[in-house]
């Protein structure tokens, strides 16, 4: 798996500890995915069963 680059646009936030909800905002439309989208992907795929990724990545 790749290490993530951070941006610039991310960056500043985090420097200036933005609220979680800016920087996940910001790092969703930079493309990241989440642990929950990547469980989906993962389950349509069939390597693992929704009620693991619920297990897991659901609160």
């Amino acid at each position: 798996m790749p290490t993530p680059v951070g941006s610039d646009r991310i960056k500043r936030p985090i420097q200036a500890k933005a609220p979680t909800e800016d920087l996940a905002k910001i790092s969703m439309e930079e493309g990241m995915t989440t642990l929950v989208q990547d469980g989906v992907e993962k389950v349509l795929q069939g390597h693992t069963t929704f009620k693991q990724v619920k297990a897991v990545a659901i609160k």
